[in-house]
């Protein structure tokens, strides 16, 4: 996908000026979703489920909240492999639209797997176990929607035949993304990381997040993904390719909290 320079400098001078004030107290170490990633998507829906929605997800977690099951896809891959394909979707960076035929493995993708596992939740003819994995399904697979590089680029499997240095380590351009959130947060880092969510989400206009399809947000996040790839030189990522997408990453965050919840209050009302 090719890139204007001017338009790309321009995009993220703008993206500074609106989210800079708000994301500043977060370090610039701290990006993208790893466990703590997939957590803080959990919390931000906990937060606007409806009364009914709650108990119905205590219920079927048996006790355990959306925050403490949200990891539980990624453990189970290794003996669950049928469900690897649920975790992406690889738009190509050249697409002009999203087409499920194209862009899904033998029809499996993370968009795919949202509409599966939401008809299966708001199903009540369906087994407490099918409810119960499907629920916890939706708020894995709602938080790997919103990474860009979960959704786009078929030919490097989204970034990770690429590989590049941050923090002196060497990885994958995927792992970064993932990673880049560090998973040895402290307690009180990661409350202050929610609160500032929280206080973005609380300032924001969300109602247009509270719609839509699983396929329209994975076109959405796409938009992301482009830029991703337009790598500094010797493919090292510093403060300012961090910096540039930091507002980027936050927002889907959010998002994805916002969406999450609104799948969960329509399938358990």
């Amino acid at each position: 996908m090719p890139v204007n320079n001017k338009a790309f400098c321009a995009h993220r001078f703008v993206l500074g000026l609106i989210l800079g004030v708000l994301f500043c107290l977060i370090s610039t170490a701290t990006l993208a979703w790893s466990a703590v990633g997939h957590k803080l998507v959990a919390d931000l829906a906990a937060d606007l489920l409806t009364p009914g929605a709650r108990a119905q997800s205590d219920e079927l977690l048996k006790g355990k909240t959306l925050n403490e099951v949200s990891a539980w896809p990624d453990k189970i891959r290794s003996y669950r492999p049928e469900t690897a394909p649920y975790h992406y979707v690889h738009i190509p960076l050249w697409a002009k639209s999203y087409v499920p035929e194209r862009d899904s493995t033998r029809g499996k993708s993370v968009v795919t797997a949202i509409e599966e596992f939401h008809t299966v939740l708001s199903d009540r003819s369906r087994s407490f176990l099918e409810r119960m994995e499907a629920l916890q399904f939706l708020i894995h697979f709602v938080g790997d929607l919103h990474q860009p590089l979960h959704v786009a680029d078929r030919e490097t499997a989204g970034g990770n035949s690429i590989l590049v240095t941050i923090n002196g380590r060497p990885m994958s351009l995927h792992k970064a993304w993932d990673k880049m959130l560090r998973p040895d947060l402290s307690q009180e880092e990661t409350r202050q990381m929610l609160d500032t969510l929280r206080a973005f989400r609380d300032k924001s206009d969300i109602s247009p997040w509270q719609g839509g399809t699983p396929a329209d947000w994975a076109w959405e996040t796409f938009q992301d993904a482009g830029n991703a790839f337009q790598l500094p030189p010797e493919k090292i990522l510093g403060d300012v390719y961090i910096q540039t997408f930091q507002p980027i990453i936050e927002r889907n965050l959010v998002k994805a909290g916002v969406r999450l919840a609104w799948l969960l209050n329509t399938a358990l009302k």
